[in-house]
């Protein structure tokens, strides 16, 4: 008979981070999540996948800064359509910073496992904007032509 209980799984789930030491534009290497400061170094760069996915690519991180920047967002656009505008700047932020932010934040095993997630975030970021491009293209055409056939029709 198996005498181990939940406390002994294999695979220790670390902490998540408490919501108050989670401040996006804090600048220290202190590391609530638990990684390695000492390692942040390996992880600098540029973060596509959060460049792509901005506010959907906060959510895993545990942040309440998620749901505020798309409370904003939505806001934004829709009283004065400047909902894209905050999300350019979110985006390009973190396109700069997104890799230092997921490593304080979010816990990892190790560097390879954190380059391994944000590669995933990148590849879903690329399949979902090649998608909308197709999509759009694509109404852009039907629409387009349906409106050309109207004017043809009435001109008549």
């Amino acid at each position: 008979m198996d005498n181990r209980g939940p406390n002994d799984l294999e695979q220790v789930k670390q902490p998540v981070p408490s919501s108050d030491k989670m401040n996006p534009f804090d600048q220290t290497d202190e590391c609530p999540s638990g990684n390695d400061p000492a390692k942040l170094s390996e992880i600098e760069g540029l973060n596509w996948g959060a460049f792509l996915m901005n506010w959907i690519w906060l959510i895993p991180i545990n942040t309440t800064w998620a749901v505020i920047t798309f409370v904003v967002i939505f806001a934004l656009n829709c009283l004065a359509g400047l909902g894209s505008v905050v999300q350019l700047v979110l985006a390009i932020y973190l396109l700069l910073k997104g890799n230092r932010f997921a490593w304080k934040f979010r816990p990892f095993r190790d560097v390879e496992e954190f380059k391994a997630v944000q590669a995933a975030w990148l590849k879903w970021g690329i399949i979902l904007l090649a998608a909308g491009l197709l999509i759009g293209i694509g109404v852009a055409v039907l629409f387009g032509g349906f409106i050309m056939a109207i004017l043809a029709g009435g001109s008549r």
